[in-house]
C-alpha cells in the first residue's frame, strides 16, 4: 500500500507513520488491539514496548480457550512442521482459519516419516464444517452440531451407549488404533470451551507403555513472545476477563 490516511485525507505512508509516532509519543496511555500473524504480532509488541503501550489480541477469549487446554488440561501442542513430518492421521475439529490453507496443502502433498504404508488419513469432525480444499476427509458427525458430535464421540470411545451415534466411528477407531502419530487440529475461534473440554477427553491418551504416542496439535495463530520493556516505560498485556 502506497497511500495511507490521516483522518479522511490520503497521505504518503511515511507521513502517516510520522504522525502516528507523534501521537504515540505524546499519549499517556496508548492501547493496541491487533489480529495478525506472528510477524505482525511481534512487531506490534515491539512497538508497544517502545512507547509503553498496553496491548491485547482481538477475540482474546479464543486464545484463552486454546491456552487453557495446555495450562489447565495437560494438552500437548506441537508445531505444524512436526505434524508434516510425523502425523499419519490428522483429525480436523471444526473450521480452521483461512490462513492455514497453505499448511493443509503441505500436509496433503507430503508423506509422513512414520507412514505405515496407508498414507496420511484425514478425518473431519462436525456436521456443517467444510473440509479444506483438496482434503479428502472422512466425516465424523451426528445430529446436534459440533459439540454434540464431540460428546457422542467421547462416549463411544469410552464404550458407552449414546442416543446419537457418530458416523464412520468404526473406521475412525481402527485408524487411531493403527496410527503411529495421530494429531487433532482445532481453532479456539470455532470450537467453544465445552467443545474443547470434550475434545481433550475424547482424544485417546496412552495408558500403557506399549501404546503409541498420542498428541493434540493446535494450528491457530501463535503470538510472538513478549519482551521486557526498557527502564522507565512499561508495556503491559491485557489479561482475559
Amino acid at each position: 500500500m502506497t497511500v495511507a490516511w490521516i483522518g479522511d485525507r490520503g497521505v504518503p505512508v511515511a507521513d502517516a507513520a510520522k504522525h502516528a509516532v507523534e501521537l504515540l509519543v505524546t499519549s499517556s496511555c496508548p492501547v493496541f488491539s491487533f489480529d495478525t500473524d506472528v510477524h505482525g504480532t511481534r512487531a506490534a509488541i515491539a512497538l508497544a514496548r517502545a512507547v509503553g503501550a498496553t496491548y491485547d489480541q482481538l477475540d482474546g477469549e479464543a486464545v484463552a480457550r486454546e491456552t487453557a487446554q495446555h495450562t489447565d488440561k495437560g494438552g500437548m501442542f506441537i508445531a505444524p512442521g512436526e505434524v508434516r513430518r510425523r502425523a499419519d492421521v490428522i483429525v480436523i475439529v471444526g473450521a480452521l482459519p483461512a490462513a492455514h490453507r497453505d499448511i493443509m496443502a503441505g500436509l496433503i502433498a507430503t508423506v509422513p516419516d512414520l507412514d505405515a504404508g496407508t498414507g496420511r488419513q484425514f478425518f473431519l469432525i462436525g456436521t456443517e464444517v467444510k473440509a479444506p480444499a483438496k482434503v479428502k476427509a472422512t466425516r465424523l458427525s451426528c445430529d446436534g452440531g459440533l459439540e454434540a458430535t464431540l460428546a457422542a464421540l467421547r462416549a463411544q470411545w469410552a464404550g458407552r451407549k449414546t442416543a446419537l451415534e457418530v458416523t464412520h466411528f468404526a473406521h475412525f477407531a481402527k485408524a487411531l488404533a493403527d496410527a503411529r502419530f495421530p494429531v487433532f487440529t482445532f481453532c479456539g475461534q470455532s470450537v467453544g470451551t465445552l467443545g474443547l473440554e470434550m475434545l481433550q477427553g475424547s482424544s485417546p491418551t496412552s495408558t500403557a507403555s506399549s501404546a503409541p504416542r498420542r498428541c493434540i496439535c493446535r494450528q491457530a495463530r501463535m503470538a510472538g513472545a513478549a519482551r521486557w520493556p526498557r527502564p522507565g516505560r512499561q508495556a503491559s498485556r491485557c489479561a482475559p476477563a
